[in-house]
């Protein structure tokens, strides 16, 4: 049991999930706080809808930004601090400021995408002057945390330069915990019903979804959507851009997770191909009419056109 007061600190729709999981999976003593950063777009109304859906699982609070969510651990005594990073210089000195306050702080890192599994985040000769500075250059490394929540504990132990003391397996896998709140899901991060209200009665046909990274111009798109099929723009929930269908597209809200956008999409049509620039998602949804295309790569882009639309039974 997680005993004390206990914090997250979110600051995307992702790593709100991934709270929820471990919020089922460990057993804490008390109502753990989330403390979600004004970041991704939508972010406090989404968590006013948090707050009154999830009430019985935590206590959710808005912030101006990450800097005021650290300001609220600073602030207050609490004995578990969970983040989403603790690697470089300014966050060494953000945990140290926190530590100095509260010398009985526990802080435990949790999964926040491919990044947690990555040991190439800093360009060589910084990795090397962190290093020899002592500080972290991959997630759980930090000398201030002593634990991390990953999925895949095997795969983040062979990829890190130093894996945190103790590596604790995510046993539900973000797919299985997003149908079993997928009603739930989509009244916080879909107020405006967009999968309801376009795609309900869509089934049946190719679904194309396009996943934008932080950045995103038309040019992306550039041979991906096809006239044959119901193509979805979906932006990084970073990105607070407003853009509207030009007819050939629909336009996904920017802070609807798109792995649960994917998996609703699953449920309606017979194929859903989703084209990417790296995102995460195609880590945690492993389903047959499910297939993901990383831009850039033109072989499988003109291999995906040449399916014909076909039916399939499928579930999750």
């Amino acid at each position: 049991m997680i005993g004390g007061k206990a914090i997250f600190i979110v600051e995307r729709p992702l790593q709100i999930l991934t709270a929820i999981a471990i919020f089922e999976q460990c057993r804490f003593a008390g109502r753990p706080e989330v403390v979600v950063a004004n970041c991704f777009n939508d972010a406090p109304a989404i968590t006013h809808r948090l707050a009154k859906t999830f009430s019985h699982m935590f206590d959710f609070y808005s912030v101006p930004d990450y800097q005021s969510a650290i300001e609220c651990c600073k602030n207050n005594q609490y004995d578990h601090v969970f983040l989403h990073w603790d690697i470089g210089f300014g966050t060494n000195l953000r945990l140290r400021s926190i530590q100095r306050r509260n010398r009985g702080v526990a802080f435990s890192i949790f999964e926040e995408g491919i990044g947690t599994y990555r040991d190439d985040i800093y360009p060589p000769f910084k990795k090397m002057l962190f290093k020899f500075l002592g500080l972290p250059v991959n997630n759980g490394g930090s000398s201030f945390s002593k634990e991390i929540y990953v999925y895949d504990p095997d795969e983040y132990r062979r990829k890190v330069t130093k894996p945190a003391p103790k590596v604790i397996q995510i046993v539900q896998p973000l797919s299985k915990l997003i149908v079993r709140y997928e009603h739930l899901f989509l009244q916080v991060f879909d107020p405006d019903r967009f999968v309801e209200r376009y795609l309900k009665n869509l089934r049946g046909k190719v679904c194309i979804i396009y996943l934008s990274d932080w950045n995103f111009s038309f040019e992306q798109t550039s041979g991906v959507f096809s006239e044959a099929s119901i193509n979805i723009l979906k932006l990084h929930p970073h990105n607070k851009s407003e853009i509207t269908s030009d007819g050939s597209f629909m336009v996904a809200p920017n802070s609807l997770p798109a792995e649960l956008l994917i998996i609703s999409m699953a449920r309606q049509f017979a194929e859903v191909r989703v084209f990417h620039c790296g995102s995460s998602a195609q880590r945690y949804i492993d389903i047959p009419n499910v297939t993901f295309f990383r831009q850039g790569d033109v072989t499988s882009v003109s291999a995906c056109r040449r399916i014909e639309n076909v039916h399939l039974d499928h579930g999750i």
